[in-house]
């Protein structure tokens, strides 16, 4: 997901190394038209839990006590949201996503609290996942993935002619996936960091030579093991 570039005094993210990469639950994946799976019980959560919080920040970033609703004679245009008087401005500006975030009210954590675990059961995961775990499962989701897609898939080319090159140009994997290091720069930046225990287990797995699928198996069974 992240992208080493550096573009002024911060870091760069693209579609192709951010998002087209990242391991979305299966069955939601952006490859697939939104309304295949509208029905989706999990889509359908997931998006009810983001549209109320984004319905609650909304109204502390610009309460109706402060501000005018000033419809859009445009069309496609969003309305204009102007603060009441010079005391409403006042107030106003101190209230943004950055303040908010920092003050962290109850009402806040719980909305975040429902999407996550909206999210986590999306996966197949408990819906009270520790961040570290949660870090853990998209790693090696996204491994097993990118294992998957670089198996090699047999010629049906069954042309003999004596014309053809020797050696064809190799495809290209255009949905390459993240690296371990990319995915732990990523992580930093959203403040997550794996645990010195899951740092050690990463590396017995490099030790070992262990597959994508034999490294998923193994965290799964960590979990289990953990749950009893």
């Amino acid at each position: 997901m992240y992208n080493g570039g550096v573009r002024g005094a911060g870091r760069t993210y693209t579609p192709s190394t951010t998002f087209e990469t990242f391991p979305f639950p299966e069955g939601l994946t952006p490859n697939i038209p939104a309304a295949a799976y509208a029905d989706d019980s999990r889509a359908i959560a997931i998006a009810k839990a983001a549209k109320r919080l984004d319905e609650l920040r909304n109204a502390w970033l610009n309460p109706p006590d402060l501000v005018d609703i000033v419809p859009e004679i445009v069309p496609g245009y969003p309305d204009h949201i102007l603060p009441k008087n010079e005391e409403a401005a006042a107030t106003l500006k101190k209230r943004t996503l950055t303040n908010l975030y920092n003050q962290r009210p109850q009402w806040l954590a719980d909305a975040h609290r429902d999407l996550d675990a909206a999210v986590a059961n999306a996966y197949g995961w408990p819906t009270d996942i520790s961040e570290e775990d949660a870090l853990a499962k998209l790693l090696e989701l996204n491994l097993s993935r990118a294992g998957a897609e670089a198996k090699p898939t047999p010629d049906t080319d069954d042309d003999d002619d004596d014309d053809e090159p020797a050696t064809k140009p190799k495809k290209i994997n255009k949905t390459a996936r993240l690296t371990r290091e990319e995915f732990a720069k990523i992580s930093e930046v959203e403040g997550l960091r794996l645990s010195d225990e899951m740092k050690e287990a990463f590396a017995d797995f490099d030790r070992r030579k262990m597959t994508p699928e034999q490294r998923r198996q193994t965290i799964i069974d960590r979990f289990k093991r953990a749950a009893r």
